[in-house]
Formats: structure tokens, C-alpha cells, sequence
């Protein structure tokens, strides 16, 4: 009966480390499937993060895609600001350019005009002068013809009177006046 207890406990006792060897294999079993499932999420959660960030860098590739488009597209319209401020001031720099011609040209007529009136007035002047001298030349001319006939007069007068009054004749003093005058 000994025999037989120590057996059922040793019965037992095996059936207990059976109990414990299969626990312990469930619980290793379970312990490597939790392990395989962290695994798993974390190769899920990884390819997650992988998945958001190339989202991400694709999101922040066409972000920087669209501002460098927005930046050329600004540029070109600047640019063509630009070029249409520089027509307009090109424009604008002829129409003075043409004012400023018209104004010379105009400046330049009206001086030619002066130029001719100041010649025309020189040249009237001139010959005024000349005139005058010509005139003034042709009154000493009178002048000192006046002035010998008067000398002549005078001499002739002298001349008659020195001659014996009583021998004159009617046609000596006929003459004698016709020298005078």
C-alpha cells in the first residue's frame, strides 16, 4: 500500500510536471505568438511611418514644386512689368525727344529769322550810311562849288570895279553882271 501511494504520488507528482511542462509550453507558445504579433505591429507600424513619411516628402516635394512654379511664374510677371515700364519709358524718352527736335528746330527758324532781320536792318542801315555820305559828299561837293563861284564873283567884281567907271560900256556891264551872277 506504500508502494502503491508512493506510486500515485509520483503519478501524480509526473502528472502535475506535465501539467506545469505544458503550461509552460502554452505559455511560451503564447509568449512567441505575442512576440511574432509586436513583431508584426511593429513592421506594420514601421511600414506606417515609412508609408507617411514618403507621403510626406512627396506632399512636401510638390509644396516646394508649386512655390518654385508660383516664384517663376511671379518672376515672369515681374519681368514683364519690367519690359513694359521700359517700353513706356523708351516711349515716353522719343516724345520728349521729338519735343525737344520740334522746340530746336522751332528755336532754330525764329534765330535764322533774327539772323536774316538782323541782316536785312545791317544792310539798311549800311546803305542809310552810305547815302548819307554819298549825300554829304555831294553837299561839300555843292558847297565848294558855291564857295568858287562866289570867289569867282567876287574876283570878277573886284575886278569890274578896278576898271575905270566913265570907259564902261552898256555891253561891258552886261557882261560885268553876267560874271557876278
Amino acid at each position: 500500500a506504500a508502494k502503491k501511494a508512493a506510486e500515485e504520488e509520483a503519478a501524480k507528482k509526473a502528472a502535475e510536471e506535465e501539467e506545469e511542462a505544458k503550461k509552460a509550453s502554452e505559455e511560451e507558445a503564447a509568449k512567441k505568438a505575442a512576440e511574432e504579433e509586436a513583431a508584426k505591429k511593429a513592421a506594420e507600424e514601421e511600414a506606417a511611418t515609412t508609408a507617411f513619411q514618403a507621403a510626406a516628402a512627396n506632399k512636401a516635394e510638390k509644396l516646394q514644386a508649386m512655390r518654385r512654379k508660383k516664384a517663376i511664374e511671379e518672376d515672369e510677371r515681374r519681368q514683364a512689368v519690367v519690359a513694359e515700364n521700359a517700353k513706356k519709358i523708351a516711349r515716353d524718352l522719343e516724345i520728349q525727344k521729338q519735343k525737344r527736335k520740334a522746340v530746336l528746330e522751332t528755336w532754330t527758324e525764329g534765330y535764322q529769322r533774327d539772323e536774316e532781320l538782323i541782316a536785312r536792318v545791317q544792310e539798311a542801315k549800311r546803305k542809310r550810311e552810305e547815302e548819307a555820305r554819298e549825300a554829304e559828299a555831294k553837299a561839300q561837293e555843292a558847297r565848294e562849288a558855291m564857295e568858287r563861284a562866289l570867289a569867282e564873283n567876287e574876283a570878277a567884281a573886284a575886278s569890274a570895279a578896278a576898271a575905270p567907271a566913265a570907259a564902261s560900256t552898256p555891253a561891258e556891264e552886261g557882261a560885268g553882271e553876267q560874271s557876278a551872277e
